[in-house]
């Protein structure tokens, strides 16, 4: 009865062994968990594992992909090659940059989970959208808005933000 009460009132003895050993593996997992887009980070001070924020293509005012906890949120894009072009030109465009930013960001368009779609007038509606669904992952089609809105540069009829999953 002793013993068992003496070992439960000392702290946890401290194996330098087994602890080089899980934190080897913990390196391991890092560098695995690395080409995923995402990163464990396991803070000391409070014995806690973190995930780690990832930012692409990152200005002072803003960062064109977020990655955080498995997902990918885009920022607006626009037709930055086709500005002033017709609706369905501008959105091909900037289908393609959100195709760029998920292929960055590990993923790709049926990962998909919700899409916001701001155009510049509603009556763009059905042209937007006849490029929209021949570019979608057929059976993958996520939750979507779509909503009339100034942009804000008036050679853009059409913006949209994505979030996805990360493969």
């Amino acid at each position: 009865m002793d013993i068992k009460k003496s070992r439960l009132s000392k702290p946890w003895p401290l194996n330098i062994n087994k602890w080089s050993k899980i934190l080897s593996y913990f390196k391991y997992l890092n560098a695995q968990i690395n080409l995923k887009t995402y990163t464990l980070n396991y803070n000391l001070s409070t014995g806690s594992l973190e995930m780690s924020i990832t930012r692409i293509r990152t200005t002072a005012r803003v960062s064109q992909a977020v990655i955080y906890n498995g997902t990918v949120t885009t920022a607006g894009q626009v037709a930055f090659d086709a500005p002033g072009a017709p609706i369905n030109e501008q959105t091909k465009d900037t289908l393609a940059q959100i195709d760029k930013l998920l292929a960055e960001s590990g993923t790709d368009k049926s990962k998909i989970i919700s899409a916001t779609i701001w155009l510049s007038s509603m009556s763009d509606l059905n042209a937007m959208n006849d490029v929209w669904d021949s570019w979608v992952s057929p059976g993958n089609s996520p939750a979507r808005v779509c909503v009339e809105s100034k942009i804000a540069a008036p050679e853009y009829g059409v913006e949209i933000s994505v979030i996805a999953a990360v493969k």
